[in-house]
């Protein structure tokens, strides 16, 4: 027995129908379902969140930023005065809050070589006090070849010029500048005792 052409072929076009549509009825879900997973993470900006962001900045209160809706914006926000504290206070553990390793990372390096710049210069510091002291020491003594006990050569040329002007002074006798190496500081020592004698002939 043959079967009609027309049951043929609306047998066939029942199983096109039963094919396409779960396809098409599956096809819709995930559009819709990416439109409301990309709603959800990205919020539009809006005029609030940006004040708010702003004050946050100026307050460097990363609490303010918790009302920010737009997720980028509110982390953006917190990452930027972590990152900001961590640095001012010189406290390494405070980059574990920021939002990625990378900044992590970024962080610590940071406040690490700030730690380093700040002990250097204390010691630099710590070495100029030292050296002043000394200097001082040495010129109240007179004891001219003290002065090569200074490690630092402009303190040690330092040392030398102000112990020949002090004995200039004393003894008036100018020719001492001449020991001085330069020709720079012996017109300094000798300018230095001109005026001395000016202004002890105005008085």
């Amino acid at each position: 027995m043959k079967t009609p052409k027309n049951l043929i072929t609306i047998a066939a076009c029942a199983l096109l129908l039963a094919g396409c549509a779960p396809q098409e009825t599956q096809q819709t879900n995930q559009n819709q379902q990416s439109q409301t997973t990309q709603q959800q993470t990205t919020t539009p900006l809006n005029t609030e969140d940006i004040e708010t962001f702003g004050e946050a900045l100026r307050q460097r209160n990363a609490s303010l930023c918790d009302s920010i809706e737009n997720q980028k914006i509110k982390t953006d926000c917190q990452d930027q005065i972590i990152s900001e504290q961590a640095l001012n206070n010189n406290d390494s553990t405070a980059c574990a809050d920021l939002s990625t390793e990378d900044q992590q990372t970024e962080c610590l390096l940071a406040v690490e070589a700030q730690k380093v710049q700040e002990e250097e210069s204390q010691a630099e510091q710590e070495q100029l006090t030292n050296d002043s002291s000394q200097l001082q020491a040495i010129v109240d003594s007179g004891n001219i070849s003290q002065c090569n006990t200074i490690e630092d050569e402009n303190w040690r040329e330092d040392c030398v010029y102000n112990i020949i002007v002090q004995q200039v002074l004393e003894n008036g006798n100018v020719s001492l500048c001449n020991q001085l190496e330069s020709d720079q500081r012996q017109e300094e020592c000798i300018q230095t005792h001109e005026s001395t004698l000016g202004q002890e002939s105005q008085t």
